[in-house]
């Protein structure tokens, strides 16, 4: 399975959209406790995060990603989301429900939390994007020790 890094934000761009994610009101980020049914490998287990969807993005925001989002000629960033992890949170190993030809995850943070894709973990760095075709591959998040933050890319 290949798996691809490609660097989405500078540090300043990354400091900025940062601060913006952190203000986002609470009203527009929706607790996830459950997957989907289907998505989870072993079952249709908890979770624990939150999700700022496409629509509920403020206006400014979501400006902002969308120039920035990553080009994969011909295909366009269809839909963006935010998800935020408080320490404790995770999500279980799934794959993605969607139909998208790409999905690129940029953590805001650099530390020692990550993402685990099929048996490989992946550490944060901020604005750097972890790049997977389609719905699969299993992945998932492990319980996160501090505050977590990644915008990801739908695309196509």
């Amino acid at each position: 399975m290949s798996v691809d890094k490609v660097k989405v934000f500078d540090k300043a761009t990354n400091a900025k959209i940062l601060a913006m994610v952190e203000n986002i009101d609470e009203s527009r980020w929706f607790h996830i406790s459950k997957l989907q049914k289907g998505r989870g490998v072993v079952n249709d287990t908890d979770a624990y995060y939150f999700k700022c969807k496409d629509w509920s993005i403020p206006k400014e925001l979501k400006e902002l990603l969308f120039s920035l989002a990553p080009k994969f000629e011909p295909f366009e960033t269809s839909e963006i989301v935010i998800n935020r992890y408080l320490p404790g949170g995770f999500i279980p190993a799934h794959t993605d429900k969607d139909r998208y030809l790409k999905n690129v995850i940029v953590p805001l943070q650099s530390g020692d939390d990550g993402i685990t894709i099929e048996d490989t973990f992946y550490k944060d760095e901020a604005g750097i994007g972890i790049v997977f075709n389609g719905t699969g591959p299993v992945h998932e998040v492990k319980k996160v020790k501090d505050f977590r933050y990644t915008v990801i890319f739908l695309i196509g």
